[in-house]
C-alpha cells in the first residue's frame, strides 16, 4: 500500500458513515454525474481495481464501455497528525453524548479546533452544556455570539470551554449530542498548491500504470482551505494525469463554487457547481 493510500485510510476510517472504500464509491459517482452534465458524456458501468489481484491495476476505478477508457483514482491530502485527532475526537463526541442522554443536557451541536486538548476541555465544556440545558432552541455560542441573558457563571463556564478550544456550540432540538469535524484553526486557511502538487507525484505512476486509458485524479484536501482559486494556482500535470479534479468541503465553499478541474488541455481552473446555480467560471478567465 503507498503512503498516500494509507494516509486515506488512516483517515476515512475514523469517520462517521460511510467507509473508506464507500467514499471513493460516491466521489466517483460525483464525477460521473458532472461529466454527464457538464460535458454531455456518459462513463458506462463502473469498476473497482484497487490492486484486488497482484495482476491488477493499482487505480480506484476504470472505465471500459466508453468510446476512451477511463481510468479515475480518489485520494486526499489529509495530515496525519488531523487523521488521529479526527479519531480521538470521535472518541470524545461518542462519550460525551452518552454522558449528555443519561444526564438530560442532550440537544446540541458542536464544533472544536484541530489539535485542542480534549481531556481539558471536557469538564468545562460538559459544566456549561448543563448549565444551559433548560434553554430553548435555536441559541448558538461562539467566540462571535452569545445569548445577551448568560448569567455570570455560565458566561465564564462559555469563556474557559472556547479558550480551551470549542469552536461553537448550538442549542438544537433534536436528541443527543453531534460534534462536527474538527474545525481548523482561525488564521490557518489558505491556499494547497504544494500539497496538491504532491498528490500528483504520489499518483502519477499509479495512473501511468493504466494508459492507454484517459486518467484522471480527484482530490479532496481533507482539511480548511481557501475556495479562492487565485491562492492556489493549477498545478503542472505529469504527462500520466489528464484531468485533475478538487473536491472542495462544505464548510470551505458555502457560497462559492465547490468543484475544479484543470487538464491537459486547459491548464486552468474551471469552477464547477455553485451552490447557487451560477454558471461554470475559469481561473484565470477566459479572454475574448
Amino acid at each position: 500500500m503507498t503512503d498516500a493510500a494509507s494516509r486515506d485510510d488512516q483517515f476515512f476510517k475514523f469517520l462517521p458513515g460511510p467507509s473508506a472504500r464507500e467514499t471513493e464509491e460516491q466521489v466517483a459517482g460525483y464525477i460521473e454525474l458532472t461529466l454527464e452534465h457538464v460535458d454531455g458524456r456518459l462513463l458506462g458501468p463502473r469498476t473497482r481495481c484497487d490492486a484486488a489481484t497482484p495482476d491488477a491495476l493499482r487505480v480506484d476505478f476504470t472505465y471500459e464501455s466508453t468510446d476512451q477508457p477511463v481510468a479515475l483514482e480518489v485520494t486526499s491530502l489529509t495530515l496525519p497528525a488531523a487523521a488521529a485527532f479526527a479519531a480521538e475526537l470521535r472518541k470524545f463526541g461518542s462519550a460525551l453524548d452518552e454522558k449528555a442522554r443519561r444526564n438530560a443536557f442532550e440537544g446540541w451541536h458542536i464544533g472544536i479546533r484541530q489539535g485542542s486538548d480534549l481531556a481539558a476541555l471536557g469538564r468545562p465544556l460538559e459544566d456549561f452544556l448543563r448549565s444551559q440545558s433548560s434553554r430553548d432552541a435555536p441559541a448558538l455560542f461562539s467566540t462571535r455570539e452569545a445569548p445577551t441573558d448568560l448569567d455570570a457563571t455560565s458566561l465564564s463556564l462559555l469563556s474557559d470551554a472556547l479558550d480551551l478550544g470549542l469552536e461553537l456550540a448550538l442549542r438544537f432540538d433534536q436528541p443527543g449530542i453531534t460534534v462536527e469535524p474538527p474545525i481548523s484553526q482561525t488564521g490557518t486557511v489558505g491556499g494547497f498548491h504544494v500539497p496538491l502538487r504532491a498528490a500528483l507525484n504520489e499518483n502519477a505512476e499509479k495512473l501511468r500504470e493504466a494508459r492507454p486509458r484517459e486518467t484522471h485524479l480527484v482530490v479532496w484536501p481533507g482539511r480548511s482551505v481557501s475556495a479562492d482559486p487565485s491562492q492556489t494556482p493549477p498545478p503542472r500535470l505529469p504527462d500520466s494525469v489528464d484531468v485533475l479534479w478538487v473536491m472542495l468541503d462544505y464548510y470551505d465553499a458555502k457560497c462559492t463554487y465547490r468543484l475544479w478541474r484543470t487538464a491537459q488541455s486547459d491548464s486552468r481552473w474551471e469552477l464547477l457547481h455553485h451552490p447557487l446555480g451560477e454558471p461554470r467560471q475559469f481561473h484565470p478567465a477566459r479572454e475574448d
